[in-house]
């Protein structure tokens, strides 16, 4: 009877944890995101060049100005960095543009770049440690359920629900790792690889 009682008590404990994990999984994986992969492109952003004053872009930390399209007669010419000069990029001011050709002075004139969010995270060695936060908590998460299920005596169980985990981020993975191409640095290609090499080890482990 007591031991039954124990077991029902891990059980609890362990559905809450796992119930709060996967509601925290959320918020953690948004915050990941925003911090190694929230990268953005402004399209055609409309503004009017002036070879006087240096004009505002919308958004700070500008990596890069794609294309620059300016109103010129009844066409809308392409312009290079030889018309324009760009300062403050990669920096938490506001990028401003600055019209160095006379020919374009006054015109309508629409700006594609790449920003980040305010919120990613500059330095890549950094990036790299933060996206292991998301894995590390599933596993966390994860060992949760097996120490549970170990506890109460259900890892035979365990053994048919590795296996049909197992085959289903490996089908994730595949997906991913088509659809990203066989060079891709993409997170998620990398983390369901991760993933896939994980179960391997714990159902090999189980059984």
């Amino acid at each position: 009877m007591v031991n039954q009682i124990n077991k029902v008590g891990i059980f609890i404990s362990a559905f809450i944890a796992i119930l709060l994990g996967i509601i925290l999984l959320g918020v953690i994986a948004d915050q990941v995101y925003l911090n190694t992969d929230a990268t953005y492109t402004a399209t055609e952003e409309a503004i009017t060049l002036s070879n006087v004053t240096a004009v505002d872009l919308t958004n700070d930390w500008v990596t890069s100005i794609t294309t620059v399209l300016a109103e010129y007669g009844t066409v809308n010419a392409t312009l290079t960095s030889a018309n324009y000069t760009v300062t403050y990029l990669n920096s938490d001011t506001v990028a401003k543009i600055l019209l160095i050709d006379d020919n374009f002075d006054g015109n309508s004139s629409w700006i594609t770049y790449g920003y980040q969010d305010n919120s990613y995270v500059r330095d890549a060695s950094s990036r790299v440690i933060i996206a292991l936060i998301t894995i590390f908590f599933v596993l966390a998460v994860l060992a949760t359920g097996i120490w549970a299920m170990n506890q109460m005596g259900l890892m035979e169980f365990m053994k048919w629900f590795q296996l049909l985990f197992f085959l289903f981020s490996a089908l994730i993975s595949f997906y991913y790792t088509i659809s990203c191409g066989a060079n891709s640095l993409n997170t998620i290609c990398w983390n369901c690889n991760f993933i896939v090499r994980v179960n391997i080890y714990i159902w090999v482990w189980v059984l």
